[in-house]
């Protein structure tokens, strides 16, 4: 535990500040613990140097703000905020885990590739998070490894939205401030022409090659040169420096990251159509197979789920199981039971989320597994008897014994994880 910092130790709110995370460009951020809840968070606090300028008041209160309206999956969770003039702070939902940035680092010092297969859901629950956002009319302006968080449980969280803004703000406008990372940054934001949701797309098609081949597509001494490559250069194809890549993903990102905004794809979520043709093909047999309409869910939210308008309690909440070795996520609805297992002809009780096409059996997983309660207040799940269980914080639960989950819990059902979402 790091505790330098002369705020580990204070309180704020009913939240104990418990270690020093990290510092930013105007802000320092915080692990801290709510006793009645039993809950951790992320405290983000603007640092007092930065009280003096109210560039940097504003985009916090921009992030805050543009946060508190996007609950998904792959989205940092806002629980609390307060843009006072003397103290600002965030509470977002604590996410153990790495950044992107390290993640590539890692695979970097190693001299080793990242695996296509992890690739292809990393940039795939990206891009289901900004599809998410642009359908809400917001733009990230900022996609880079540092603002992506993978969760030790296998979800990819995007985070930092303290640059976003609504899509007609700068769309089309030039003689923009020139805002983003050089590394990421779009032409049309480089040269001052305001950013689109296809800027968006262009910074996650660099990312995209940065894991691939893992180099950036361009180096530079400074960060105006660097900008200007973005700007003028031609991308080059990731088949460069990995000719083994197959050419239906070198032609992603290639698409993604054309000079002309209009040459990319329309939304992100024509990008994702094409990556889920490819991950189906990718697919080996220890991976579930599972297509999103095989959980049936409509076409149309293949590409980016918008949460369900239900109410948990006193609050709009959206509840979700997230599988986490495809990156597939489930809306589940209240005040239902689920039933999971995989369908077999001779049973007369079907499951409600039927696991057949995962390749079940090969995970271990029963005919009747397990089920998932959605109550008012609760969420539990209860192991029915099944063979080879079902697993949770490293412990088998006893059979037909209700367990109560929380926001980021991970189940194992037989070998295969499911983690439960809970957006307050």
């Amino acid at each position: 535990m790091n505790t330098t910092d002369a705020f580990v130790g204070s309180t704020i709110g009913k939240y104990n500040l418990t270690e020093f995370l990290g510092e930013g460009g105007m802000a320092k951020v915080y692990k801290a613990y709510h006793p009645d809840l039993h809950r951790n968070a992320a405290i983000k606090i603007l640092n007092p140097d930065s009280l003096e300028d109210e560039k940097f008041i504003e985009l916090f209160k921009n992030e805050a703000q543009n946060l508190a309206v996007l609950r998904h999956p792959n989205i940092v969770q806002v629980y609390d905020a307060s843009i006072t003039p003397n103290f600002p702070y965030i509470v977002m939902e604590y996410i153990g885990g790495k950044t992107l940035k390290q993640f590539i680092f890692e695979y970097n010092r190693s001299q080793t590739r990242i695996p296509i297969t992890h690739t292809l859901r990393t940039i795939y629950s990206l891009g289901l998070a900004l599809s998410f956002a642009h359908r809400n009319n917001i733009i990230h302006r900022d996609i880079k490894p540092g603002n992506v968080i993978l969760e030790n449980s296998g979800r990819v969280v995007l985070t930092d939205f303290g640059l976003a803004q609504f899509s007609d703000a700068t769309e089309g406008k030039r003689d923009q401030p020139v805002e983003g990372t050089p590394a990421y940054i779009s032409p049309e934001q480089a040269l001052g022409r305001g950013a689109q949701p296809r800027s968006d797309q262009y910074s996650l098609g660099v990312i995209f090659f940065e894991m691939l081949t893992g180099r950036r597509p361009y180096t530079a001494r400074d960060a105006v040169s660097m900008s200007l490559q973005h700007a003028t250069n031609d991308m080059p194809s990731p088949q460069e420096y990995y000719p083994e890549i197959p050419d239906e993903i070198a032609e992603i990102v290639i698409r993604a990251t054309r000079k002309n905004p209009e040459e990319r794809y329309p939304q992100v979520s024509d990008m994702l159509k094409d990556l889920i043709k490819i991950r189906i093909k990718s697919k080996t047999a220890k991976l579930p197979t599972a297509s999103l309409n095989d959980l049936k869910l409509s076409s149309d939210r293949v590409a980016s789920w918008a949460p369900p308008s239900h109410k948990l309690g006193e609050q709009d909440s959206v509840v979700c199981l997230h599988f986490v070795d495809t990156g597939q996520v489930l809306d589940l609805d209240l005040n239902r039971e689920y039933l999971i297992g995989r369908k077999h002809h001779s049973q007369p009780i079907l499951p409600d989320i039927d696991l057949s096409p995962f390749k079940a059996y090969e995970w271990g997983i029963s005919r009747l597994h397990a089920s998932i309660s959605v109550q008012m207040n609760q969420v539990t799940i209860t192991d029915l008897g099944s063979a080879n269980g079902t697993w949770l914080a490293g412990e088998r639960l006893t059979p037909n014994q209700p367990y109560p989950l929380k926001h980021g819990d991970v189940a194992l059902i037989g070998k295969l994880k499911a983690q439960i979402l809970i957006y307050m």
